[in-house]
């Protein structure tokens, strides 16, 4: 028995060790199993690509933790195929794109969908790698500083010297035909006529751009002449108007690199990420390591508007997300590399589920909802406000304006200037015999009122030609009588110091009070010797 006893613990106390393993791994195995059994049916894995995706690595996969343009966008087509979170389709956060293949290639029963930024890659497709219609437009652009070049000239921007010029020289062309229409009389006594009648007619021509002009031409020949300048007026007119509207209401922003051909052959200093150096064909341009995207991003935009940089180089999302954050940056049109983001797929996910998601995607990309989304993902809150500052139209840009205007002032002075001395006159009975600037009725009634104004004239002069003595004899009578208002006789002295003799003559003078005035009677003289007095 003690032999029996002996063998049966040496038997089990060397097999203790393999019996506590076994518990042990069974307890692992349970535990897989039940990590399987609660896992998502569709996991999507993702990369931190602000502002597509927003997510933190080794962090909390709950939903609230991710964030971004594509998340919510998956969140809608989830929606669609009524997924719950954490049952039917989770997030993990993962470092680069390389993880995400290479956790999808060695994916198992678990079907896995990759988001974040992901290409086509032609390598993967051969490892059955499946990939969705473009989820965003991608691929690598250029972003450059654009100068506001709206100086005191602007207002003639919209003209070219040419333009200019053609309109004067045909304006002017236009005026000298009418005037050889419409002069009558080419043997003028006066010369001088036939250049006042040819700036008049100047003037009238290039007053229709204000639609000032007055003169009512009598020939067919002019009229016409002057309606097609009419209309060619109108439509310049109307096309500058537009123009100009154009152009100061979007600041006229001049590019200082106009294309990528430019600043490869000017030299110029392109900043970009070092990740797409390969993309780049490794030329030698200023590469930052990638590290923290978002801070690196923002010190490379930060340098491109410090002018320590000439030139910036990214993806179609990080120049929407980052670019507004500054003002006077703007992305060329050359397309460096141009290939769209996709969703990758591992090989376990069944066609029909992909088919259904893609049009599911294309759904919700057209939907107006979705596009405030992505509004509001793209907005950083840093954006400043640059549209004040560049659309204003400021005192210094209407320089022109004001310089044409004082030089104008200054010849109208010196106009009248020389006028007023006599050195530039116009003849006073000149009147422009080759146009009228009234209608007949018009015309009519202004001769008519002319010819009444002087008939009344003449008889106001004849009636005061012909009592002029009476009211002259009158007001001296009033001057020299005096004021008697007893209607008594008053004598009054008036010396001739001329006469030899001077006499003394007294008036007798009295008031008629009821009628106004003085009488005077002319028997009532007395003439006197007195040499004293008067």
């Amino acid at each position: 028995q003690m032999c029996i006893r002996d063998r049966y613990q040496r038997r089990v106390h060397g097999r203790l060790p393999l019996l506590v393993l076994s518990f042990f791994v069974g307890l692992l195995a349970i535990e897989e199993r039940n990590l399987q059994s609660t896992a998502p049916k569709y996991l999507f894995l993702v990369r931190n690509f602000v502002p597509l995706v927003g997510c933190t690595v080794n962090g909390n996969n709950s939903l609230a933790q991710f964030t971004g343009y594509t998340v919510q966008l998956i969140q809608k087509i989830a929606a669609e195929f009524k997924w719950t979170y954490g049952k039917d389709y989770g997030f993990e956060c993962v470092p680069s794109y390389e993880d995400i293949y290479l956790r999808m290639s060695n994916s198992g029963n678990q079907m896995i969908v990759g988001e974040g930024a992901l290409r086509i890659n032609s390598t993967w497709t051969a490892k059955d790698i499946k990939y969705s219609q473009p989820t965003y437009p991608s691929g690598l652009r250029m972003v450059v500083r654009q100068k506001n070049i709206r100086d005191m000239w602007s207002f003639a921007q919209p003209i070219s010297w040419r333009v200019g010029l053609g309109l004067v020289i045909s304006c002017a062309i236009v005026g000298v035909l009418i005037w050889i229409y419409e002069e009558k009389n080419w043997k003028r006594q006066r010369k001088s006529e036939h250049v006042l009648n040819l700036i008049e007619v100047l003037y009238d021509v290039f007053s229709s751009f204000f639609a000032t002009n007055s003169i009512t031409l009598r020939k067919w020949a002019s009229k016409l002449l002057q309606w097609f300048t009419w209309v060619y007026v109108i439509i310049f007119v109307a096309l500058y108007q537009a123009d100009l509207t154009g152009k100061l209401s979007s600041s006229y922003f001049e590019l200082e690199i106009a294309s990528y051909d430019e600043a490869l052959g000017n030299g110029a200093k392109i900043a970009t990420l070092e990740e797409y150096k390969s993309e780049l064909g490794g030329r030698s341009f200023d590469y930052r390591p990638t590290g923290d995207r978002n801070q690196t991003m923002m010190a490379i935009f930060q340098d491109l508007d410090e002018r320590k940089v000439d030139a910036v180089i990214a993806e179609v999302p990080l120049v929407d997300y980052y670019m507004p954050q500054f003002c006077n940056f703007f992305m060329l049109d050359d397309i460096i590399t141009g290939t769209p983001y996709v969703t990758a797929f591992s090989k376990n996910v069944d066609q029909n589920t992909i088919y259904l998601y893609t049009q599911y995607l294309t759904k919700w990309q057209e939907n107006q909802q979705i596009r405030s989304i992505k509004k509001q993902a793209f907005d950083s809150g840093n954006n400043p406000d640059c549209g004040d500052d560049n659309n204003v139209i400021t005192i210094k840009e209407l320089g022109g304006l004001w310089i044409i205007l004082a030089s104008t002032a200054f010849i109208a002075i010196i106009l009248f200037i020389l006028r007023k001395c006599g050195w530039c006159q116009t003849p006073s009975n000149y009147m422009p015999p080759y146009y009228e600037y009234y209608n007949e009725k018009t015309q009519l009634f202004e001769e008519q009122l002319k010819e009444a104004v002087h008939t009344e004239l003449k008889k106001i002069a004849k009636n005061y030609y012909e009592h002029i003595e009476q009211e002259i004899q009158t007001f001296e009578d009033t001057l020299m009588l005096q004021d008697n208002p007893t209607g008594d006789k008053k004598e009054e002295v008036v010396e001739i110091p001329q006469a030899k003799n001077p006499k003394k003559v007294f008036k007798t003078v009295r008031r008629d009070d009821d009628k106004g005035g003085v009488i005077v009677d002319p028997n009532d003289v007395q003439f006197k010797e007195d040499n004293d007095r008067f």
